[in-house]
């Protein structure tokens, strides 16, 4: 075991960031912070300086500008501005990031065949430049320009301003209700995300002190963390038109996802799918995945070669630290009970990833059926291929992916006593009561459990004879 007086790699990672901003006295390409993680610090911009004038106006128009087919007439036609340093402050890169990705996207797919001259030089320069400064691999619509950068608040002042329906696109895409909720419901799980990366931080630091009560305390703070995003804020992703979050899939699989796809040939760069959102990878560094061979996970493991430089060294410091070689190392059955929770909690049967994958095959069964044809990872397929079925496949491999260096398991419990505790004539009812000490099982409403009787060894013997049988070696 690396030891690091008592100081998780993450946690110098973090400082870093930190001080770089102090130091810059602005948002610096991304950079992690204690109290947001990976959003940004502060609000998102609503204009650039007025040198960029056009460029709001032209960020304004958009939704008009889509709904009246005049995309390709006006921005073919904009005017050409600089997006180097020199010309655009570091403040506003973000922004621009923002604005010609969404630009872009909406360039191609605004009418039913790509445009035969590509995207005009007005637009393709400023994206090349802004791409140059922001050390991207090549222009692209990231996780970044599309959600976790992409937002202003409706109402400021709001008791929980980070809510979903509290949230707008700073630079839509098509400008309807379907994008908005779908887009702003991974900011508010990324701003939910943020106080677990402290806790994720104190899990390693207590595997370096040898300290596992400590380990155990964060453990269960994951856990219901990621419970809470499960079986709350996830659901507001709601087909169902009577929700107050209501997502018509059709509308959402026509426009907004369509639109998001990556349109460059042989998914040469990584669109703003599941696979891009940071807190993923980072639970599946923090639980141990050391496999991606799964479609999605191959997909995974590629999108972290696009994150922006703070996030990569995050993620790196993290894999310095094995929670569960810690886990198994202790031998508590407290301790693996405890931790299985967790990880179940986020890749289990009725997990974080379970209940995203049973999201998005309803809503790429009817996107695709109506019409759609690419995910926004780039898959694509006709109605006949059947897309969502496959997706949901590898989704599922994707998520059984995640226990390939510890399998998942059942909890094997003994029964403490049987209680008879009503009788009238020939019925019974009884209570069984198991002894779960010393294992970390939390039981709550709607838990599952079986029971394996073991008959008595005399029994065996005598129904083997009966039978003129023999038991097995």
């Amino acid at each position: 075991m690396v030891h690091y007086d008592g100081v998780a790699p993450a946690r110098r990672v973090i400082e870093e960031a930190l001080a770089v901003h102090d130091q810059l006295g602005h948002e610096h390409l991304g950079s992690l912070s204690y109290m947001h993680g990976f959003m940004p610090r502060q609000e998102p911009l609503k204009s650039f300086p007025a040198s960029h004038r056009a460029w709001d106006e032209i960020a304004a128009a958009i939704p008009s500008l889509f709904r009246t087919y005049t995309v390709r007439n006006v921005l073919k036609d904009m005017p050409l501005l600089s997006a180097e340093v020199d010309a655009l402050p570091d403040d506003y890169l973000q922004r621009a990031s923002s604005l010609f990705s969404i630009l872009a996207h909406l360039y191609w797919y605004c009418e039913p065949e790509p445009p035969a001259e590509g995207i005009p030089f007005p637009m393709q320069q400023p994206w090349e430049q802004i791409t140059r400064r922001l050390d991207r691999p090549a222009p692209n619509l990231s996780f970044m320009d599309l959600n976790s950068h992409n937002w202003n608040f409706i109402d400021p002042n709001d008791a929980q301003p980070f809510r979903a329906e509290n949230l707008k696109m700073c630079i839509p895409l098509i400008g309807n209700e379907d994008e908005r909720r779908f887009q702003m419901l991974p900011v508010e799980l990324l701003y939910q995300f943020a106080p677990l990366m402290e806790v994720i931080l104190t899990a390693q630091e207590a595997v370096l002190c040898d300290d596992p009560v400590r380990l155990q305390e964060a453990l269960v703070f994951i856990s219901e963390a990621l419970k809470y995003q499960t079986y709350v804020t996830l659901q507001k992703v709601n087909p169902n038109p009577y929700s107050d979050t209501y997502i018509n899939p059709v509308v959402w699989g026509k426009t907004a996802a369509l639109f998001a796809s990556p349109f460059q040939p042989n998914n040469s760069v990584q669109g703003p799918s599941g696979t891009a959102i940071p807190s993923f990878t980072t639970l599946d560094i923090f639980f141990g995945r050391g496999n991606y061979k799964t479609t999605v996970g191959h997909e995974t493991a590629r999108t972290r070669e696009w994150f922006p430089k703070y996030w990569r060294e995050w993620l790196n410091a993290l894999e310095h630290i094995s929670i569960p070689d810690y886990v198994l190392q202790k031998g508590s059955r407290t301790l693996k009970g405890i931790y299985a929770e967790a990880r179940d909690a986020y890749a289990g049967e009725t997990g974080m990833l379970s209940r995203h994958r049973l999201k998005a095959y309803g809503f790429l069964d009817l996107s695709f059926k109506a019409g759609r044809v690419k995910t926004l990872g780039g898959v694509g397929g006709s109605y006949t291929e059947r897309v969502w079925d496959r997706m949901a496949t590898e989704l599922e491999d994707a998520r059984l992916e995640r226990y390939g260096k510890a399998p998942q398991a059942v909890p094997m419990v003994p029964v403490k006593r049987v209680e008879t505790i009503r009788e009238h004539e020939h019925h019974f009812v009884r209570r069984i009561v198991f002894d779960t000490s010393e294992t970390g099982i939390r039981y709550q409403a709607g838990d599952r459990c079986a029971i394996l009787p073991e008959n008595s060894d005399d029994l065996v013997e005598k129904t083997l004879t009966a039978l003129r049988g023999s038991s097995c070696p």
